[in-house]
């Protein structure tokens, strides 16, 4: 029988292995508060360059101006769709509401939101030849599906946060700031958590918590190298996995698409230690994560970090995604950017 303090060996030995990774996951020394703040380059891009590298973020200028998705906004989608049901920080609403709510100045922001997968018709208005071959550089790319976020200038930024997937997230309408630091920050950033692959700073929950938006040059962050891109409609950003990113609307409505994939391989590549803390991911476990997320990223905050809400209209939701989710994985496995071997 395991005694209590053989329980709590156990326990600190897990966590001490996790502390090690943490503090070995960047190789920068840390900085000297009110250094002068160096800025990382982003690499940029005209909308029919190859990708030179996938282990630092760059923009593809006008890219999309050409799609069909180029023409769409909030206000356009929440009249055509708004029976949708979406998930807000206070449960399942009509798409008609959360766009009143963010039209209105609401603090909450339309995130996740699973749009392709609930009408997978909506596929034809992006260019997925020039998604493929972005994604096809990785060698084990796993789906991770495509989620909307919107709002406006009012809406809440996107917190700071680091996370395994690749992203190329396509600009339609207004203005969005992304202020993005390398996986070197997280030994001056800390992790709040170890059981979760979406991971904030250490001091997220903290009232003097570290803000990029608006840095205080006190603070040992505020001296970290930072790399800060606007999108504008039509541009293409690509987020390489483990990329500390917080997200602001600079002027709205803002409408925008992230296209995600995770690459064990290109994980490994970019933060070794990042990617081998993942594997002990229980909030949810990392196999659980990849399987739910291509279907909609909030079923993994509603199976393992905020179950609560309306059963019912859960329910309706879920079948709404389970309805399309058959069409979308033939679409993208038709235009190369389903799922690989062995995924498929």
């Amino acid at each position: 029988m395991q005694t209590e303090g053989h329980a709590a060996i156990g326990m600190d030995w897990r966590t001490s292995v996790r502390a090690v990774f943490a503090q070995v996951a960047g190789r920068a020394m840390p900085p000297q508060a009110h250094a002068a703040v160096p800025q990382v380059r982003a690499i940029e891009l005209g909308p029919d360059d190859p990708l030179p590298r996938l282990d630092r973020p760059a923009v593809f200028r006008g890219a999309a101006r050409s799609w069909g998705c180029a023409e769409w906004t909030l206000a356009s989608l929440g009249a055509q769709y708004s029976d949708d049901r979406v998930w807000m920080p206070d449960g399942f609403v009509a798409l008609s509401d959360a766009v009143r709510h963010v039209f209105d100045g609401g603090p909450d922001a339309i995130r996740f939101w699973p749009l392709f997968t609930q009408h997978p018709e909506l596929l034809d208005a992006l260019d997925l030849g020039f998604l493929a071959r972005h994604r096809s550089r990785d060698a084990y790319p796993i789906d991770q599906g495509i989620q909307v976020f919107a709002g406006t200038h009012h809406s809440e930024p996107t917190p700071l946060h680091i996370a395994n997937d690749s992203n190329l997230f396509v600009q339609c309408e207004g203005s969005k700031r992304w202020v993005l630091y390398p996986a070197s920050a997280t030994r001056v950033l800390g992790l709040e958590r170890f059981d979760a692959e979406y991971r904030r700073p250490a001091d997220a929950m903290s009232p003097d918590r570290f803000d990029p938006l608006h840095p205080d040059p006190a603070h040992p962050a505020a001296a970290l190298p930072s790399l800060e891109i606007v999108l504008n409609p039509g541009d293409v950003l690509y987020a390489p996995p483990f990329w500390w990113h917080t997200v602001q609307n600079v002027d709205g409505p803002t409408l925008a698409f992230g296209v995600r994939w995770v690459d064990p391989v290109r994980c490994l590549r970019n933060a070794p230690a990042l990617a081998l803390l993942d594997l002990g991911a229980t909030r949810p476990p990392i196999w659980r994560s990849l399987a739910v997320s291509r279907r909609a990223f909030p079923l993994v905050f509603l199976e393992h970090i905020d179950p609560a809400g309306d059963p019912a209209s859960e329910q309706a939701w879920r079948a709404s995604l389970e309805a399309g989710f058959a069409e979308y994985a033939r679409r993208m496995q038709a235009a190369g950017l389903g799922l690989p071997r062995p995924w498929a």
